[in-house]
């Protein structure tokens, strides 16, 4: 699925009940769609798993900024 254009991966997040901005960068949505499965398990923190998550959101925060 190399092929996979930008306007594919928008269609597939869009199904996926994202409120997308075009503006935004897919990565960016995958973000905080990760975030928000993360949030809503109901299972004891992983400590490792929370920095790993807040690590990519800074990250992807940072990207933005930048943009």
């Amino acid at each position: 699925m190399s092929d996979t254009t930008r306007e594919d991966k928008m269609a597939l997040l869009q199904q996926d009940g994202l409120a997308l901005h075009r503006s935004q960068p897919t990565e960016h949505h995958l973000g905080r769609q990760l975030r928000r499965i993360y949030e809503a398990m109901p299972m004891p923190e992983d400590p490792q798993l929370a920095a790993l998550v807040e690590q990519l959101t800074v990250r992807l925060s940072e990207a933005k900024q930048q943009d």
